[in-house]
């Protein structure tokens, strides 16, 4: 199988598997000639030939491109699709689901098929469009019943929830992209009596609180639900695709190896040269630390590229309370080698370390954001109960 990989409407180069199943990626010449680097550290411009990724612990695909796989939820899609139509998911490769994503997914970078032999791209997405369909139907009220029948039967209650990208204008909602539309993304309330979707909601004005940069959020009442929705911050307000990277991808770390928050500091620095963006993820730290979000991997940071090559920080994301479900009682993101116990002085001797200014000025910002999160609850309508339950399981800066 053979793909042609794409940034926006330029030819980036090509992926293609050899008859023992190992994948290549080459770029194109003109692609390589050009300043826009889109993975510098593993796969720079100056690669001159087609190659195989050098860390195959971390994946079948350099970072570049693994970071466009789907998530756990479309994963169950894709296994759904395929389980239907006869074909192993052990059979199933890298690339056949690099195509399966189409134009539906987080980035710039698209990926066309150049010859598919099993003819399943175009039928897996008919099938995609469908569900997303139906959870349209469902949130606008037409099927009280539809999003739970999205629900793959082999969810579990430690899995992702399930998402959508969908398009919005004004209280309408469309599936796809035209002028006057914008991209948001959608995380379903599959149970209500969690209030996962105002959870979430009031962390993000809580972390805005703290100084953090967050994308434009908002709940959405509808199908017994209140489902969480994200402004897309990998599209600009004309429509153009941003690049989008993880620090995972970036790096070749793997999820399970979490990530520390100094090398995160130290890429931000490298890639961006913006020292305010630093500072940026120190406050992240602090306040996923304090505010008991443990599950701070490498894929929950990000980095954005635009056309002319620039890369800033993204937006904050997937900011809420959360257990790390790999190693219960440890943090994903460590702080100086720390993934359990990080204290104030612990975030100090980070910061300081990094040449962040007014680093006790940073922290106290943090406090003042969690003493603040009852009203952040009360904003959401989010059930007293539940928002002390949640509250006490803040740890807070010791």
């Amino acid at each position: 199988m053979e793909l042609e990989v794409h940034f926006s409407d330029q030819l980036v180069g090509h992926l293609t598997q050899d008859a023992r199943g190992g994948i290549l990626f080459e770029y194109d010449a003109a692609w390589r000639t050009g300043k826009r680097e889109l993975s510098p550290l593993y796969l720079p411009n100056s690669t001159d030939a087609a190659v195989r990724t050098p860390t195959p612990s971390f994946g079948d695909l350099h970072g570049l491109f693994q970071d466009a796989l789907p998530d756990w939820w479309g994963e169950q899609m894709m296994r759904r699709f395929f389980f239907e139509a006869g074909i192993p998911w052990g059979k199933v490769s890298s690339l056949q689901k690099l195509a399966c994503q189409g134009d539906r997914k987080m980035g710039a970078l698209l990926f066309k098929p150049i010859i598919d032999d099993h003819d399943f791209n175009g039928e897996l997405l008919t099938s995609l469009t469908a569900l997303v369909d139906a959870a349209r139907d469902a949130i606008k009220g037409d099927n009280e019943q539809v999003i739970h029948q999205l629900i793959h039967a082999g969810i579990t209650p430690g899995g992702a929830r399930p998402k959508a990208l969908l398009w919005l204008s004004g209280t309408s909602i469309f599936l796809d992209e035209a002028p006057g539309r914008e991209a948001w993304l959608l995380k379903f309330d599959l149970d209500p009596d969690t209030h996962e979707g105002k959870i979430e909601q009031a962390y993000m004005q809580m972390a805005a609180s703290a100084g953090i940069d967050c994308p434009e959020t908002k709940l959405l009442e509808a199908a017994g639900g209140h489902h969480f929705l994200t402004r897309r911050f990998d599209r600009l307000p004309d429509g153009r695709r941003l690049h989008l990277h993880s620090f995972s991808g970036l790096t070749h770390t793997p999820v399970r190896e979490g990530l520390d928050y100094g090398d995160l500091m130290n890429l931000t620095r490298e890639l961006t040269g913006d020292h305010q963006a630093v500072e940026q993820v120190f406050r992240r730290a602090a306040f996923n630390i304090a505010a008991g979000n443990d599950d701070d991997h490498g894929r929950n940071h990000a980095f954005l590229m635009d056309d002319g090559g620039t890369w800033r920080l993204s937006p904050a994301f997937d900011l809420t309370q959360a257990t790390n479900p790999l190693t219960s009682g440890f943090r994903a993101g460590r702080v100086l080698g720390k993934a359990y116990g990080v204290t104030r002085e612990d975030l100090r001797k980070l910061g300081n370390s990094q040449g962040v200014r007014r680093v006790d000025d940073a922290l106290h910002q943090i406090d003042t954001a969690l003493a603040s999160w009852g009203d952040h609850a009360r904003s959401v309508d989010l059930p007293r109960g539940i928002a002390q339950q949640v509250r006490a399981q803040m740890p807070g800066l010791s």
